[in-house]
């Protein structure tokens, strides 16, 4: 092909040329001619033959042009539809929008990146804290520095001279017991600064907790404490400026108390002085600004509430319980005829005092009289004093809350009235404390052992199982702990309150009980009281009143705090008794089978604690209050310590089982001694352990578990025997001796147990059968000792040594081990071999 892509040079086709630039001859045109068809000939048949050689090629080139067109065609329809969307809805303004954005953009850009040069040539000019490059960018101006130190001091400047306005502004005349509020004050030398323009640079400067703290600390002490215990009263007074023309000064004057009851309190009088002096303070010293009066009242009002709680809402929680006390002891002495008694009175009233909210509480005494009039109330009346308390507290924190002392919205600002509603709560929370005190004290004094003489006698502790008829020993602590939870849960029952109308018999006139018993309702501790109908002055008790199935109990919290008293008592079993007794549980005696025994009494009596109290719960509660969890643990902690003693003893026997050396040689004298040692300390042992048991257990359990013991000893020495490969005949009768010894040692515990046999049922007869072919094979072992080969023989036929568990290896090995190799011998053996019972 490279004819193709070359020049031709056409005088290169004739043969002879004289001179270039001659003109050519007519021959030489016809020469020419011929050459050029000859060479255009030779071209198409150069060119045909490359395309049949490359004809692939050329399919290959073709068709992707066709797909090159194929494209540019659909591109250009899509093109066209471009343009046509264009066309229909055009977008130069969006384009304009989004070019000037950019343009926008890129001038911000620029102008930060002039900004930051310049802030990195001015870091340059002032200088940086910090060495590199890494600190310098941290750091700060030296400059920025000084500044700031300069500001702190001028704040503090100013905070010291905006609390100096304040302490002039607001002073107290300790002798007058005066609150001086003056509105306008002079400090170094700067007069007529009003008292208002201080508070509002003190608010701008975010400081007014600050300029208010000491004032609010001074009014707490010198104006709210005598005014909450009713020491004293307040006095108002305003002075007026005749030359400015108003007010230029307020005080509050705090009056000393003239009253004749000392320090009694008398909660609407004490509220009144307190909402007063509240709004003297809003009025005069915050001008009727409400940020300023609640910043003020967060200063002051926790210790306020405080102070009332202590010197009043506890008090007459103390002297609501007293009325209580002090109409039962009346009511019960007149029924009984007896004369009035003031100390049984205060002994009483100690009992209710303990179950206070705060241990720092104590009652008033001193409002008992020595006549008994002055004792009992004339009327019913005075019980329900406590909820009108209630009631002024409510207002109270409601007054407080219009005057913005207090927050509207939140909670935690109203102390007096939640202290008031959960009376119940906190005499719960209380009880809680001592009963649990009460529990643990109980149980790391209780003595876990019995004596003797009472252990000879009869056993005051023994209690019958709830859910079975045997009975058991338990120890003084599971017994008083059970009797503490009982009464922790009765308190459910004790202070259930009746929804239903009540008549009074002698007047027959219709009562409400919740009217009537509303007088009582945060001092509901006991059942025992009387209550008075006051149509016909008959005293009712409540057990009249508790007559009904229809009862609503304690609130929610109250039921679910009992609830947790009582398990959390009964856990407390658990986690103190056995690190308290943890040596005892270490060793066989009496204290780790009373607390066996206690694990067990207690897993039943809970069990019952549901289905006794449950109903008596809230409803709410009733779902939560179960105790069938705990009846497991106790279960298995029982389990465990039956299963130590158990160990311990086996481990004991082992130790004194081994000490005969596996009762080779017996016939020696000295082993034989060893031996019979060893017999009498497995006797003495076992002895011991039943001497503990047997009268503290429960039977079935004292059995089982001393059949496993004895089991395990007779097998053993079964056992031992019977590995023996070679015995003289002086030394079986030694062993017939031993063994002999042994049974004559347990007699007196073997007979109780082997006579239960006979008046066990007939599926637990196969049970105790099983527990005697240990003593049967023993038994039948020391007869086999000095029986004859022939006897041994037949008793093997007869069956009578299978059913005492003996094996045909262990015959045989026996026969081998006595007698000697004979011809007999090889009889009996083959005879015993060829009658296998097993």
């Amino acid at each position: 092909m490279d004819v193709l892509f070359n020049s031709i040079n056409v005088r290169d086709l004739l043969s002879s040329l004289e001179s270039p630039s001659s003109p050519l001859s007519a021959p030489d045109l016809r020469l020419l001619i011929s050459r050029l068809d000859a060479h255009s000939l030779r071209i198409k048949s150069t060119v045909q033959s490359y395309l049949l050689s490359h004809h692939d090629d050329f399919s290959s080139l073709f068709s992707q042009c066709s797909d090159v067109v194929s494209k540019s065609e659909r591109l250009s329809d899509d093109v066209v539809s471009l343009l046509n969307l264009i066309s229909d809805q055009p977008i130069e303004s969006d384009v304009g929008r989004i070019f000037r954005e950019i343009v926008e953009k890129r001038r911000e850009s620029r102008e930060k990146r002039e900004i930051l040069e310049f802030v990195e040539e001015l870091k340059t000019a002032l200088g940086v804290k910090g060495n590199g490059d890494t600190e310098a960018a941290e750091g700060e101006p030296v400059v920025y520095g000084i500044l700031k130190k300069h500001w702190t001091d001028c704040f503090e400047e100013i905070q010291e001279l905006l609390w100096r306005f304040m302490e002039n502004a607001v002073w107290f005349e300790q002798e007058g017991n005066e609150v001086h509020i003056k509105y306008q004050t002079n400090v170094n030398g700067i007069d007529g600064l009003e008292l208002q323009t201080v508070l509002k640079a003190l608010d701008v400067a975010d400081i007014l907790d600050y300029g208010l703290a000491r004032i609010a600390d001074l009014i707490t002490k010198y104006v709210f404490t005598p005014v909450a215990s009713c020491r004293a009263i307040p006095s108002f007074t305003e002075e007026t400026d005749q030359d400015l023309g108003h007010a230029s000064e307020a005080v509050l004057k705090i009056v000393p108390s003239v009253d004749p009851e000392g320090n009694k309190v008398d909660g609407e009088v004490m509220y009144s002085n307190i909402v007063q002096i509240v709004e003297f303070i809003y009025k005069f010293l915050f001008f009727h600004n409400g940020s300023w009066m609640r910043c003020f009242g967060r200063l002051t009002w926790a210790r306020m509430s405080d102070m009332i709680i202590t010197n009043f809402l506890s008090k007459e929680l103390c002297l609501a319980i007293y009325l209580v006390s002090a109409q039962t002891y009346a009511y019960s002495s007149e029924k009984a005829g007896s004369s009035y008694d003031r100390s049984r009175i205060q002994s009483s009233v100690h009992s209710f005092t303990s179950l206070l909210p705060s241990p720092s509480l104590s009652f008033p005494l001193g409002l008992l009289s020595e006549s008994k009039a002055k004792v009992v109330p004339d009327d019913a009346s005075k019980l329900a004093e406590f909820q009108t308390i209630r009631k002024l507290t409510i207002d109270f924190e409601t007054a407080l809350k219009q005057l913005m002392f207090i927050s509207q919205s939140d909670s935690k600002d109203e102390k007096l009235s939640k202290f008031a509603d959960n009376v119940e709560v906190h005499f719960a929370a209380r009880k809680k404390v001592q009963i649990l005190a009460k529990a643990r004290n109980m149980l790391l004094q209780s003595n876990f052992s019995l004596p003797q003489e009472e252990l000879a006698e009869e056993i005051s502790n023994r209690v019958v199982l709830l859910f079975s008829s045997e009975k058991c020993v338990v120890s003084d602590a599971a017994k008083q702990l059970m009797e503490l939870v009982h009464q922790t849960l009765k308190l459910n029952m004790s202070c259930s309150i009746p929804s239903f109308p009540l008549q009074c018999a002698p007047c027959d006139v219709w009562l409400t009980v919740e009217e009537v018993m509303e007088q009582v309702k945060y001092v509901l501790f006991h059942s025992s009281f009387p209550l008075q109908c006051a149509p016909c002055d008959v005293w009712l008790t409540v057990e009249e009143v508790m007559g009904s199935k229809d009862v609503c109990v304690l609130p929610p919290k109250v039921g679910l705090e009992f609830y947790h008293t009582a398990r959390n008592a009964l856990l407390l079993y658990e986690a103190i008794i056995p690190v308290k007794l943890q040596r005892q549980l270490d060793s066989i005696n009496q204290a780790a089978v009373l607390i066996h025994n206690d694990c067990l009494y207690l897993s039943q009596e809970v069990l019952g604690l549901a289905f006794e109290y449950r109903p008596y719960f809230p409803s709410s509660v009733k779902e939560i209050a179960v105790f069938i969890d705990l009846a497991p643990r106790f279960q298995l902690m029982a389990e465990e310590v039956l299963q130590q003693q158990i160990q311990l003893v086996l481990y004991n026997l082992k130790q004194a089982i081994d000490g005969a050396n596996g009762f080779q040689n017996t016939h020696q004298i000295k082993q034989f001694e060893s031996a019979k040692f060893c017999i009498d300390q497995v006797a003495f042992i076992i002895e011991k352990v039943h001497i503990i048991w047997e009268p503290l257990l429960l039977p079935s359990v004292y059995e089982k578990s001393m059949a496993m013991i004895l089991e395990a000893v007779f097998s053993r020495i079964t056992k031992e025997i019977l590995l023996l490969d070679d015995m003289a005949a002086e030394e079986t009768l030694q062993l017939q001796k031993l063994i002999h010894l042994l049974f004559e040692h347990l007699s007196s515990l073997l007979e109780p147990l082997l006579a239960v046999r006979t008046t066990k049922s007939q599926e637990s007869q196969k049970e105790r059968d099983d527990f005697i072919l240990s003593i049967w094979k023993l038994r039948k072992l020391a007869e086999l000792l000095d029986m004859p080969l022939k006897s041994i023989t037949a008793s093997w036929e007869s069956g009578e040594l299978a059913e005492c568990n003996f094996t045909s290896s262990e015959v045989e090995d026996f026969i081998r081990a006595i007698f000697t190799d004979s011809p007999l011998r090889k009889e009996c053996l083959f005879r015993i071999e060829n009658t296998n019972f097993r």
